[in-house]
């Protein structure tokens, strides 16, 4: 099935500028390799070390990833998601 990817602003050096993308996948998973294998470095910043997908607990680490984003991302907060200073 074609699927068609939104790319955020930060990534699209990777996708010699396009802001969407189409690629085979019937699972996410499946999209996201396809992703990789069409335009080559996504894997580097939506998997980690062991394989798994990043999750971002927080804008510091989208940055780490993807690039600056709190210009395009304002409402992204510095503490982790559901964090509770107790």
């Amino acid at each position: 099935m074609s699927v068609t990817v939104r790319i955020p602003t930060q990534l699209r050096t990777l996708t010699g500028g396009s802001g969407e993308v189409s690629v085979e996948g019937s699972t996410v998973g499946e999209v996201l390799k396809a992703l990789d294998a069409a335009h080559a470095g996504f894997a580097d910043r939506l998997f980690d070390e062991s394989g798994e997908l990043r999750v971002a607990d927080t804008a510091e680490e989208i940055e780490r990833w993807c690039g600056p984003c709190r210009s395009h991302y304002p409402h992204v907060e510095d503490e982790p998601a559901g964090h509770d200073e107790g």
